[in-house]
C-alpha cells in the first residue's frame, strides 16, 4: 500500500524547484512537500510545491488530472492550472500581449 504524507513548512531552507510550476521556492520562503512510501520500503519519492501551487494542482477536476497525467513533462503556471506556453483568463498570463496585438 502507499502511503502519501503532506507536511506544511513556513520558511525553506535550501532553494528548490517546485514540480508545478518549476519556479524555485527561494530560501525563506513557505513550501509543501509530499511524500510517498510504500509499507514494504523506505521513501520512495518526494515532491515540493509553492502554497498556491499545491492548491491548484488539488483543487483539479478528474478530466483536468487526467490531462496533466497525460503530459508528465508539462509545466504550469505558479498558482494556476494554464500550462505556461498557453494564454489563461485567469491568471491573465499573456492575454494582455494578444490584446496589444489586435
Amino acid at each position: 500500500m502507499c502511503t502519501v504524507t503532506i507536511y506544511t513548512y513556513p520558511r525553506n531552507i535550501i532553494t528548490r524547484e517546485c514540480n508545478w510550476c518549476r519556479e524555485l521556492i527561494q530560501r525563506g520562503q513557505p513550501f509543501m512537500k509530499s511524500r510517498m512510501t510504500l509499507d514494504t520500503s523506505d521513501d520512495i519519492g518526494c515532491a515540493h510545491y509553492h502554497p498556491e501551487c499545491f492548491s491548484v494542482m488539488n483543487s483539479l477536476t478528474d478530466e483536468q488530472v487526467e490531462q496533466v497525467n497525460a503530459d508528465s513533462e508539462a509545466v504550469f503556471r505558479r498558482g494556476c492550472a494554464c500550462r505556461a506556453e498557453d494564454a489563461c483568463d485567469r491568471c491573465g498570463h499573456d492575454n494582455a500581449a494578444k490584446e496589444q496585438q489586435q
